[in-house]
């Protein structure tokens, strides 16, 4: 293959561009790990400065006795409303219990 003299001066620059272009490729790898492995780091040290940060609840001190009657509050109305409840129930009980006339004065006869 015979190159011209013609051919030889658009070639010449022509591999300094190829040449170039492959050393770019073969090193794109390499180019990747790294910006992997700098995302990392970045990440890791943003979750150790999260880590260390302290929460909006800390240094706050629980009142045990203000829970506690608070619980007894709740606890207390709903004994009572069971109470009501219990009691409305034992009413109408007594009271068709205590009435001999309504006893058997109701009958269904089917035929």
């Amino acid at each position: 293959m015979n190159i011209r003299p013609m051919e030889m001066q658009v070639l010449i620059p022509k591999s300094t561009e190829v040449s170039r272009i492959n050393q770019n490729e073969t090193q794109r790898g390499t180019i990747q790990q790294q910006e992997f492995a700098e995302q990392l780091k970045r990440n890791m040290e943003l979750r150790q400065k999260q880590a260390q940060q302290n929460s909006e609840t800390e240094g706050r001190t629980v009142d045990k006795d203000k829970d506690a009657n608070e619980k007894r509050k709740r606890s207390g109305k709903d004994k009572e409303e069971n109470e009501e409840e219990k009691n409305e129930e034992e009413k109408k009980a007594s009271v068709i219990n205590l009435d001999p006339l309504s006893r058997g004065s109701i009958l269904d006869i089917n035929t």
